[in-house]
């Protein structure tokens, strides 16, 4: 194996790595009810169908129901990420399962599993999400989660 390559494979790593920890930042900001550090991910980029962080922290305040722990009382689980990367842009997929605890409910329940497919690049400031699409694999009862049914 050629030094070159060996560099090759090991940025190809960091790439791959960096942008599996752009997915849990991702799902941990949503279930802190971090809107600000979640709509701060958008800053330049598209979620469903809205583009940047004012617009997707407007529309998380009006749909996303938080509790008085000041979170949603969610757990979104990341699963099946690929990502294929070329250059400075990337596509990736993953499945997004979101499990939800109720005050009023003893159970934790799946309340959705969606499938994310992703458009990705990296700037000066290194990998972030352009666009991200959402599209419902099993839906079960989110309306202890939004305040009107999902658009997508």
């Amino acid at each position: 194996m050629t030094e070159q390559g060996l560099e090759e494979r090991v940025e190809l790593l960091l790439a791959r790595e960096s942008i599996r920890l752009l997915n849990y930042e991702y799902a941990d900001a949503i279930d802190a009810g971090d809107f600000d550090r979640f709509s701060a991910l958008f800053e330049h980029g598209t979620w469903r169908g809205l583009h940047g962080s004012d617009a997707i922290r407007k529309w998380l305040d009006e749909i996303v129901i938080v509790y008085p722990d000041g979170s949603p009382r969610t757990l979104h689980l990341v699963s099946n990420l690929s990502v294929d990367i070329s250059g400075s842009e990337a596509r990736g997929r993953a499945v997004i399962t979101v499990l939800q605890h109720h005050p009023d409910h003893g159970n934790v329940e799946v309340i959705t599993v969606n499938d994310y497919q992703d458009l990705y690049v990296k700037d000066a400031g290194g990998w972030r999400f352009d666009v991200r699409r959402i599209s419902r694999r099993l839906d079960v009862d989110t309306s202890r989660h939004m305040r009107q049914p999902r658009d997508e």
